[in-house]
């Protein structure tokens, strides 16, 4: 029996799917959950844009493969037959991976990490700036997490 996989979810491994064939590393591919269930596909150029939706509130960031992962999955892949569905597994594996680090990241099973933000905000830093800081971290955590897990697996 196989999961439902949304039509954002299957862009998503569509576009990460070429960029890493290519080894296109031109944008970051980003994965968004909306609302429970709903997910949309984004390929940015500008690495520090972070999606909103319609309503303001700021979209929970699923996944994210970049330049680095690009690069290493392009490099694993090579060029055979295989390569095609061994690249849309290894991007399938990431986004169950990322499902669950975004889940801690965004409070949905307990890990604060606003307090954390705000402990680390100076005072003289404008909205904007604190903005950009989440989003940034917010990032950084999902990316090393998900690098730390290709390494892990490379490694067995």
């Amino acid at each position: 029996m196989s999961k439902f996989i949304s039509r954002g979810e299957k862009e998503f491994i569509t576009g990460c799917t070429k960029a890493i064939l290519k080894c296109d590393t031109s944008k970051e591919h980003r994965l968004y959950e909306i609302k429970k269930g709903i997910r949309e596909y984004r390929a940015v150029s500008d690495i520090n844009l972070d999606f909103v939706h319609h309503n303001g509130e700021a979209a929970t960031c699923i996944c994210v493969i970049g330049e680095e992962l690009i690069r290493s999955f392009h490099w694993k892949a090579g060029d055979d037959d295989l390569a095609r569905p061994w690249i849309k597994r290894a991007v399938k594996d990431v986004i169950i991976h990322g499902e669950s680090v975004a889940y801690n990241i965004y409070d949905k099973e307990g890990i604060h990490l606003d307090k954390l933000f705000k402990e680390a905000i100076h005072p003289k830093m404008t909205k904007e700036q604190i903005k950009n800081y989440e989003i940034s971290m917010r990032k950084r955590i999902l990316e090393g997490a998900i690098e730390k897990n290709v390494k892990n697996d490379s490694i067995n």
